[in-house]
């Protein structure tokens, strides 16, 4: 298990919720990397 580390973690623990607790983590993490865009793009200009 030590072998898969955090990176398999993650998909794993999204596919064991229900289908709608599923669906809010994926769209919670779309918002959380379109914010980190967002907030890069901000910081560059």
């Amino acid at each position: 298990m030590k072998r898969l580390g955090k990176k398999s973690r993650f998909p794993l623990e999204i596919n064991e919720m229900p289908d709608r607790g599923g669906r809010f983590a994926i769209e919670f993490v779309r918002l959380f990397f379109d914010f980190l865009y967002a907030k890069n793009y901000l910081f560059k200009e």
